[in-house]
Formats: structure tokens, sequence, C-alpha cells
């Protein structure tokens, strides 16, 4: 066989190697490196971490607080991943599309890590930031002649997406409480104004009034990466409601002719 030959197929097969090489590195997943060291511990004691990608891969796990000062890889796909961070939250309320309140329930005290990454590639690092995304709303009531009535909070947002944005459905909840304690719920992140507070007396219709407005009136921002929790002070007759929002920066004060 005459040399030009011999080189010419020794060519040929380190040709074959290298597109070999490549398809393989192409079928290698993509280490993902998930650093935690920016979590608030004083509120965040555990971690639930959810990956998954549009052809069916899912990755589970849930880490500690002692776990928070070491990195974790996590090995994906190389494709679009979508992973959320979860914390307060019990493994129930969540699945692929994100988190679900239960008609009836109140949220949990959710805090969210929610991102979309391209993992076309060899490594990539993801520096986890949990966002408060719910609100703890304490209702305090002022009537001398007792409270004979009950109190519920009824919104268009039942949970998160999987994105970390407020999700449509209904969300119902009955505060538990006393009138001389308070009455205590949280409210997952809303998208609008349309959170509404109701009055119900036994027989009685219900008494519906704008909570949500109220709220945006006073110039609370749904849109926060920490929400603030809030206190509603009723002062409450037949005829009339006195409304008091107080937040962090003051009190704002709506009445309300029933």
């Amino acid at each position: 066989m005459k040399l030009s030959g011999v080189l010419a197929g020794m060519s040929a097969l380190v040709l074959c190697m290298s597109c070999s090489i490549k398809e393989d590195r192409g079928a290698c997943p993509c280490r993902v490196i998930m650093d935690f060291s920016g979590v608030d511990t004083s509120a965040v004691s555990f971690l639930n971490i959810l990956a998954e990608t549009p052809d069916g891969f899912v990755y589970k796990d849930v880490i500690s607080q002692d776990e928070f000062g070491k990195e974790m890889e996590i090995e994906v796909p190389r494709t679009d991943v979508c992973i959320n961070v979860y914390s307060g939250v019990d493994e129930s309320y969540l699945s692929g599309d994100g988190m679900l309140i239960p008609y009836g329930a109140e949220s949990p005290p959710v805090y969210v890590h929610a991102v979309l990454l391209d993992t076309r590639r060899e490594w990539l690092r993801e520096h986890v930031e949990m966002k408060k995304s719910h609100c703890v709303m304490t209702v305090r009531v002022r009537n001398d002649s007792g409270f004979p009535y009950d109190i519920s909070i009824r919104g268009n947002v039942n949970g998160l997406d999987r994105m970390g944005d407020p999700r449509d459905g209904d969300f119902q909840y009955m505060l538990p409480g006393t009138a001389e304690e308070g009455f205590i719920a949280i409210i997952p992140r809303q998208k609008d104004s349309s959170l509404r507070l109701y009055v119900s007396e036994s027989g009685g219709a219900d008494r519906a009034f704008a909570l949500g407005e109220y709220l945006q009136a006073s110039g609370y921002d749904w849109s926060k990466d920490e929400l603030e929790d809030v206190t509603v002070w009723l002062d409450y007759s037949m005829t009339h409601l006195s409304l008091v929002i107080r937040m962090w920066d003051g009190s704002y004060k709506y009445d309300i002719v029933i």
C-alpha cells in the first residue's frame, strides 16, 4: 500500500474519532452548581429542590440548614431546565406546575427561588436567592359589644407557577382567631388588587370589602422580592366600618358606610 493511502486512512480514522468525541460530549449532562451561601438561615430552615425539563427529566431533593454552606452539584440534560427551590412548603403542595394551595387552605409561609436555565454547556453556577412570597395578615377588631362574625379572605391567586409568579385560581380562607387575640391568615403573592375581605354573620349575608384596592391605595407592593406583613384594624358596626392598614411606613384609614 502506498504511503499516501496509509496517511489518508489514518486521517479518516482520526476524523471519525473526533466526531465521536464531540458527540459524546454533547450527550454528557450539564453540571449545575447550586450556591446557597446567600440564603437567610434565620428565615429558612430547609429547602425543597425541584429541577425539570420539557422531555420529562425530574430531579428532587431536600436539604437542611446545616448544608447551606456547601455547594451542591446537580447533573441535568443539556436543554432548558426549570429549577425551583422552595422553603416553608409541604411537598404535597408542589408539582411541575409550581405550588398549588388547596381551596379552603391558607398559603404556606413560602420562600421561593425560580429560574429557567439554558444548560447546553458543560457546567454553570446558580446563586440561590430566596424571595419571601407570602404576606402574614393580622386582622384585629375594635368592637366593645363583641364580634359574633366570621372573617374570610378570597382572591384569584391559588399559588405560584413554575417561575414563582402568582398563578390563577380560586383562593378562600376562613381566618382562625378571636376578637381579643386577632385573626391571622397567610396570603400568597398577588398579581392585582382583586383580594376581598368578607365579614359573615350567622344566617346573614356576606359583606365584602375591597381589601386589595385599599392595600394598593396604601402603597402596598406585591412585586417586592420581600413581601411585607400587614395588620388590619376593623372598627365594625352594623352601619359603619373603619379599616386601618398598618405597614412599616405608616397607617392608612378608610371609612366605609355599610
